[in-house]
């Protein structure tokens, strides 16, 4: 954006300001079912060819889709912040103090020590408890320790996939 002559940047912008929101509500209509599913998708497989649950992908869906109200909580509470509060007065990226990367530094601490900073969330921690909770319950023969150390290890893998990727690339 910065080499481009004034006139193309000002085109660019308008275009992103003109299909921004539809994008964005696009992204969150078609976006949070399409990630719900991949994360049952996930769930089913380590649960049914694991553990031997006998489970549905509607059930582990369902689950989903429920654990993942806490997120919305979050979501709500950092709108409120930004509207509260003057800009200038706190960190926009971080408006609730929730994760460990919002204590962290960003210009000098490592992209995937902020990457793993940031999935450590009590909201996060509140959703992983809702899911091993929920997939206790509907297999009804796997312990919830049992169900929470296979929530808990699929997030550790995911969050190390993600440290590794902002490591290479962040």
């Amino acid at each position: 954006m910065q080499n481009l002559p004034a006139d193309q940047r000002e085109q660019t912008v308008a275009m992103q300001i003109k299909v921004g929101p539809a994008f964005a509500y696009g992204a969150i209509v078609v976006g949070f079912p399409v990630m719900a599913a991949a994360t049952a998708g996930v769930f089913l497989f380590m649960f049914r060819t694991l553990l031997g649950a006998e489970l549905s992908f509607r059930q582990v869906f369902a689950i989903v889709y429920y654990s993942w109200i806490p997120l919305l909580f979050g979501s709500v509470m950092a709108l409120a912040v930004k509207l509260i509060k003057n800009p200038e007065e706190h960190d926009l990226q971080y408006p609730t103090l929730t994760n460990i990367g919002a204590f962290l530094e960003p210009a000098s601490t490592p992209k995937w020590l902020m990457s793993l900073g940031t999935s450590i969330d009590v909201f996060t921690l509140w959703v992983l408890a809702l899911l091993a909770t929920g997939l206790s319950v509907a297999s009804r023969k796997i312990s919830w320790s049992t169900s929470f150390t296979t929530v808990l290890g699929t997030w550790v893998v995911y969050v190390l996939m993600k440290m590794g990727w902002a490591a290479m690339f962040g």
